[in-house]
Protein backbone atom coordinates (compact mmCIF):
# COMPACT_ATOMS: atom_id res chain seq x y z
CA UNK A 1 0.00 0.00 0.00
CA UNK A 2 1.20 3.51 -0.82
CA UNK A 3 -0.20 6.45 1.14
CA UNK A 4 0.41 10.01 0.01
CA UNK A 5 0.24 12.58 2.79
CA UNK A 6 -0.64 16.05 1.54
CA UNK A 7 0.94 18.75 3.69
CA UNK A 8 3.98 18.32 5.90
CA UNK A 9 3.05 20.41 8.92
CA UNK A 10 2.52 18.90 12.38
CA UNK A 11 -0.47 16.78 11.34
CA UNK A 12 1.21 15.65 8.14
CA UNK A 13 4.30 14.53 10.02
CA UNK A 14 2.12 12.69 12.54
CA UNK A 15 0.40 10.91 9.64
CA UNK A 16 3.77 10.01 8.08
CA UNK A 17 4.97 8.51 11.38
CA UNK A 18 1.65 6.70 11.90
CA UNK A 19 1.72 4.96 8.53
CA UNK A 20 5.46 4.23 8.67
CA UNK A 21 4.93 2.41 12.00
CA UNK A 22 2.41 0.23 10.16
CA UNK A 23 4.97 -0.61 7.47
CA UNK A 24 3.13 1.36 4.78
CA UNK A 25 5.02 3.06 1.95
CA UNK A 26 4.57 6.80 2.43
CA UNK A 27 5.11 9.72 0.07
CA UNK A 28 4.55 13.42 0.77
CA UNK A 29 3.13 16.17 -1.42
CA UNK A 30 3.79 19.70 -0.16
CA UNK A 31 2.83 23.03 -1.71
CA UNK A 32 5.90 24.84 -0.33
CA UNK A 33 8.93 24.78 -2.66
CA UNK A 34 11.74 22.47 -1.51
CA UNK A 35 14.22 25.31 -1.00
CA UNK A 36 11.83 26.96 1.51
CA UNK A 37 11.30 23.77 3.55
CA UNK A 38 13.37 22.91 6.61
CA UNK A 39 16.35 21.16 5.02
CA UNK A 40 16.76 18.88 8.03
CA UNK A 41 13.21 17.67 7.44
CA UNK A 42 13.86 17.15 3.73
CA UNK A 43 17.02 15.17 4.53
CA UNK A 44 15.17 13.06 7.13
CA UNK A 45 12.41 12.24 4.63
CA UNK A 46 14.96 11.19 2.03
CA UNK A 47 16.93 9.18 4.59
CA UNK A 48 13.72 7.30 5.46
CA UNK A 49 12.98 6.60 1.80
CA UNK A 50 9.98 8.92 1.69
CA UNK A 51 9.43 10.47 -1.72
CA UNK A 52 8.75 14.21 -1.55
CA UNK A 53 6.88 16.28 -4.10
CA UNK A 54 7.46 19.95 -3.23
CA UNK A 55 6.25 23.15 -4.83
CA UNK A 56 2.68 22.03 -5.48
CA UNK A 57 0.36 19.07 -5.65
CA UNK A 58 0.18 17.28 -8.99
CA UNK A 59 -2.40 14.82 -10.23
CA UNK A 60 0.37 12.54 -11.54
CA UNK A 61 2.01 12.25 -8.09
CA UNK A 62 -1.31 11.60 -6.34
CA UNK A 63 -2.36 9.07 -9.00
CA UNK A 64 0.31 6.68 -7.71
CA UNK A 65 -1.38 6.50 -4.28
CA UNK A 66 -3.64 3.79 -2.93
CA UNK A 67 -4.89 6.29 -0.34
CA UNK A 68 -4.43 10.02 0.23
CA UNK A 69 -4.38 11.62 3.66
CA UNK A 70 -4.96 15.35 3.66
CA UNK A 71 -3.54 17.62 6.37
CA UNK A 72 -5.99 20.07 8.00
CA UNK A 73 -4.78 23.12 6.06
CA UNK A 74 -5.13 21.56 2.60
CA UNK A 75 -8.39 22.55 0.88
CA UNK A 76 -10.41 19.55 -0.23
CA UNK A 77 -11.27 21.32 -3.51
CA UNK A 78 -7.60 21.13 -4.55
CA UNK A 79 -7.69 20.23 -8.30
CA UNK A 80 -5.20 17.36 -7.95
CA UNK A 81 -7.46 15.83 -5.27
CA UNK A 82 -10.45 16.03 -7.59
CA UNK A 83 -8.48 14.10 -10.21
CA UNK A 84 -7.48 11.47 -7.61
CA UNK A 85 -11.09 11.08 -6.47
CA UNK A 86 -12.19 10.68 -10.10
CA UNK A 87 -9.72 7.76 -10.33
CA UNK A 88 -11.33 6.18 -7.27
CA UNK A 89 -8.45 6.88 -4.88
CA UNK A 90 -9.80 7.24 -1.32
CA UNK A 91 -9.14 10.64 0.26
CA UNK A 92 -9.34 11.17 4.03
CA UNK A 93 -8.23 13.72 6.56
CA UNK A 94 -6.25 13.11 9.73
CA UNK A 95 -9.47 13.09 11.75
CA UNK A 96 -10.94 10.28 9.64
CA UNK A 97 -7.76 8.23 10.08
CA UNK A 98 -7.50 8.85 13.83
CA UNK A 99 -11.18 8.71 14.87
CA UNK A 100 -11.59 4.91 14.57
CA UNK A 101 -8.55 4.52 16.85
CA UNK A 102 -9.87 6.84 19.58
CA UNK A 103 -10.96 5.00 22.71
CA UNK A 104 -12.06 7.96 24.86
CA UNK A 105 -15.03 10.28 24.36
CA UNK A 106 -14.12 12.96 21.82
CA UNK A 107 -15.34 16.55 21.75
CA UNK A 108 -14.66 18.15 18.36
CA UNK A 109 -14.79 21.94 18.18
CA UNK A 110 -15.10 23.76 14.88
CA UNK A 111 -16.37 27.09 13.62
CA UNK A 112 -15.21 30.38 12.21
CA UNK A 113 -13.88 32.02 15.37
CA UNK A 114 -13.06 30.95 18.92
CA UNK A 115 -12.08 27.32 18.33
CA UNK A 116 -8.77 27.50 20.21
CA UNK A 117 -10.30 29.47 23.08
CA UNK A 118 -13.22 27.05 23.34
CA UNK A 119 -10.93 23.99 23.29
CA UNK A 120 -8.67 25.49 25.94
CA UNK A 121 -11.66 26.40 28.11
CA UNK A 122 -13.25 22.95 27.75
CA UNK A 123 -9.94 21.27 28.53
CA UNK A 124 -9.50 23.41 31.64
CA UNK A 125 -13.05 22.74 32.84
CA UNK A 126 -12.71 18.99 32.34
CA UNK A 127 -9.32 18.93 34.08
CA UNK A 128 -10.75 20.93 36.99
CA UNK A 129 -13.49 18.30 37.23
CA UNK A 130 -10.81 15.64 37.71
CA UNK A 131 -10.67 14.26 34.16
CA UNK A 132 -7.44 13.34 32.39
CA UNK A 133 -7.80 15.46 29.23
CA UNK A 134 -6.01 15.61 25.92
CA UNK A 135 -6.45 18.97 24.16
CA UNK A 136 -5.07 19.08 20.64
CA UNK A 137 -5.88 18.57 17.01
CA UNK A 138 -5.17 21.74 15.10
CA UNK A 139 -3.78 23.30 18.28
CA UNK A 140 -0.73 21.72 19.81
CA UNK A 141 -0.45 17.98 19.35
CA UNK A 142 -2.10 16.33 16.32
CA UNK A 143 -4.78 13.76 17.16
CA UNK A 144 -2.87 10.96 15.37
CA UNK A 145 0.15 11.65 17.55
CA UNK A 146 -2.00 11.29 20.66
CA UNK A 147 -3.65 8.12 19.35
CA UNK A 148 -0.27 6.55 18.60
CA UNK A 149 1.02 7.50 22.07
CA UNK A 150 0.21 6.14 25.52
CA UNK A 151 -3.48 7.28 25.36
CA UNK A 152 -4.00 8.22 29.00
CA UNK A 153 -6.80 10.71 28.37
CA UNK A 154 -10.29 10.06 29.66
CA UNK A 155 -11.66 12.78 27.36
CA UNK A 156 -10.30 14.22 24.11
CA UNK A 157 -10.95 17.84 23.12
CA UNK A 158 -9.97 18.37 19.51
CA UNK A 159 -9.88 21.54 17.42
CA UNK A 160 -11.08 20.69 13.93
CA UNK A 161 -10.74 22.91 10.84
CA UNK A 162 -13.54 23.28 8.33
CA UNK A 163 -11.37 21.39 5.81
CA UNK A 164 -11.55 18.32 8.07
CA UNK A 165 -15.32 18.20 8.06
Amino acid sequence: MRVVVMGIGKSGLAAVRHFRRQGVTVAVSEVTPAERLDQGLVAALRRDGIELEAGGHTAAFLARADRIVVSPGVPLDEPALAAARAQGIPVAGELAVAAPLVTAPLVAVTGTNGKTTTCTLLGGLLAAAGQEVFVGGNIGTPLLEHVDGPRQAQVIVCEVSSFQL
